[in-house]
């Protein structure tokens, strides 16, 4: 599911269950390497909720957007990509910057009580 920095406290900190969030840049091979097995995690483990963040601006993007965007970024210190943040409960338990094969995010998830 992507989501925007408007809809993150209700679709990621409201939520009572676990939730792993990508941050993500369009334009970013590693990122694009991911999404497949954050795709695949996302049907394999319904307990899961898997979001999309996309860290692009568009060039049309409205300024109380990228301003909502930068300050979820900011507030997480997402610094690279990808960045994966695990919450759960609305609380983060969890983060990780860069590309991981999938059965290294596997255990990952295990290591924090997920999968």
């Amino acid at each position: 599911m992507n989501i925007s920095a408007n809809d993150f406290n209700a679709q990621v900190l409201q939520n009572a269950g676990p939730v792993l969030v990508d941050f993500f840049g369009e334009h970013c091979m590693p990122c694009k390497l991911l999404k497949p097995f954050l795709q695949e995690l996302a049907q394999e483990q319904p307990n899961l909720k898997v979001c999309f963040f996309s860290t692009d601006i568009a060039p049309d993007e409205p300024q109380a957007e990228t301003d909502a965007k930068f300050a979820v970024l900011g507030e997480y210190g997402v610094m690279g990509l990808p960045t994966l943040l695990l919450f759960n409960g609305g609380s983060l338990i969890a983060g990780s910057t860069g590309f991981m094969p999938k059965e290294q995010l596997l255990a990952w998830l295990a290591e924090h009580g997920v999968v």
